[in-house]
């Protein structure tokens, strides 16, 4: 999560939301779901800001271009992986 203030409803409104989805009740801030995917050497081969702090973990990965990439068959080569905590899901 990136924490930032609350968003002025004139932002939100052109973000097409209200300011509520930015707010993540587990934590009680403010932000944005941030995602990012490093390779062996330390890396960022991704990054994703896409989606408000009321997004789980899971909707921010599955609208990334990440799993678009890595959902499309031949992408990983075989014994290559990618690791996650639980609110991903093991394909």
């Amino acid at each position: 999560l990136v924490w930032m203030e609350k968003p002025s409803e004139t932002t939100s409104k052109a973000a097409g939301v209200d300011s509520g989805k930015f707010h993540c009740g587990r934590k009680g801030k403010y932000g944005l779901n941030l995602q990012a995917v490093c390779d062996a050497r330390r890396r960022f081969v991704d990054v994703s800001i896409r989606n408000p702090a009321s997004a789980s973990d899971w909707i921010s990965f599955s609208t990334s271009n990440i799993f678009s990439k890595i959902t499309r068959p031949g992408f990983l080569t075989p014994g290559i992986v990618l690791y996650g905590d639980n609110a991903y899901a093991n394909t």
